[in-house]
């Protein structure tokens, strides 16, 4: 058997193609894929925040990975105690808060952990509990900071908003309405409930990074028993656009690695088929990450501050940052990047 190290050979691959070999749950099995193609995925795969979900699709008894799957199992761990550690400084303070991002429905590697706190309050409270334990001090904004982990190489960031420069995109009272306990390494953990979590994805996806990525598109794979339940969370917190923008995508993406006839195309067709999705400009992508179009991100920014009152009230912050030098530079650098 053959290492990474001895395959040469870099394919230009694309990410239908990555779709195909990762599969879809419950749908359609992956496919078999050549040693010397699995760089090309890797790298693909990383860009789109899928690097664990990829590797752990192969069989390791055909595929020699071993030499790239320890980095990806230890970083997932590293995220999964950061949580676990924070959580119990959280419960032993009595803050009152929830995970939020940070847990994907597959094998995650995320780039920081995200806290969504009830108040300021319980922000300050956070700061300071997680300051006593060496947590090192990083960044100071409207609604929180960011604090760096030295034990796991990983960041915390504490907020309580969810907001794009300023301009707040979700309601935390709603997703604080919709929340669960689960067990990670023996802890007890806050997070948003599956649906809440999909319609949050799709949301930050679109508001905040501009950016649909196949770790998006996983979120909504895994999730399709969540779809309804998901729209009416995106309904009620002032979101839909970005969660029809997502599943729109999702079934581009299916439809485009296995046509129409598969249980996720047929799934979304028959709760969504009136969606304007079906008809998007911005939908024929060649690549992932892709990025809402221009008049789309516009259009549904200007719904989310006319229909939501929270939104308006955060106006004065977004144009207080909006008028200094340095933000037009921070924009166009926001919207040309390929990753995040």
């Amino acid at each position: 058997m053959k290492t990474l190290e001895e395959e040469s050979l870099k394919p230009k691959v694309n990410p239908v193609e990555l779709v195909r070999k990762i599969g879809i749950p419950n749908s359609v099995k992956s496919e078999s894929i050549r040693g010397e193609e699995i760089r090309g995925y890797l790298n693909l795969a990383k860009r789109n925040k899928v690097p664990l979900l990829f590797l752990r699709s192969l069989s390791e008894a055909v595929y020699d990975v071993k030499e790239f799957i320890p980095t990806y199992e230890k970083w997932h761990e590293k995220a999964l105690e950061l949580v676990s550690f924070a959580s119990e400084l959280f419960r032993e303070e009595e803050i009152n808060y929830t995970f939020f991002k940070t847990f994907k429905p597959f094998p995650f590697t995320p780039s920081d952990v995200d806290v969504l706190l009830s108040s300021k309050e319980n922000l300050d409270s956070a700061i300071e509990r997680l300051e006593k334990e060496d947590l090192r001090p990083l960044d100071l904004n409207t609604y929180g900071s960011t604090l760096y982990s030295p034990s796991h190489d990983m960041n915390v960031d504490l907020t309580t908003q969810r907001d794009v420069s300023g301009l707040v995109y979700l309601n935390k009272k709603y997703v604080f309405k919709e929340t669960m306990e689960k067990k990670v390494r023996g802890s007890k953990v806050r997070v948003p409930k599956p649906h809440a979590n999909l319609a949050i994805a799709s949301a930050h996806a679109l508001y905040k990074e501009q950016m649909f990525m196949l770790s998006d598109f996983y979120t909504f794979a895994y999730l399709y028993d969540e779809f309804e339940k998901a729209h009416k969370f995106s309904r009620d917190a002032k979101i839909e656009p970005s969660f029809l923008w997502g599943i729109g995508l999702t079934y581009r993406v299916v439809e485009r690695a296995f046509g129409s006839d598969n249980f996720l195309a047929n799934r979304i067709r028959t709760s969504f088929f009136e969606e304007s999705f079906l008809e998007d400009e911005n939908l024929d992508f060649v690549e992932l990450p892709t990025k809402p179009s221009l008049p789309r991100f516009v259009a549904s920014l200007m719904r989310k501050v006319l229909d939501d009152s929270l939104s308006r009230k955060s106006l004065p912050t977004f144009l207080g940052r909006a008028i200094r030098p340095q933000f037009a530079s921070e924009l166009v650098e926001h919207i040309s990047r390929k990753r995040y």
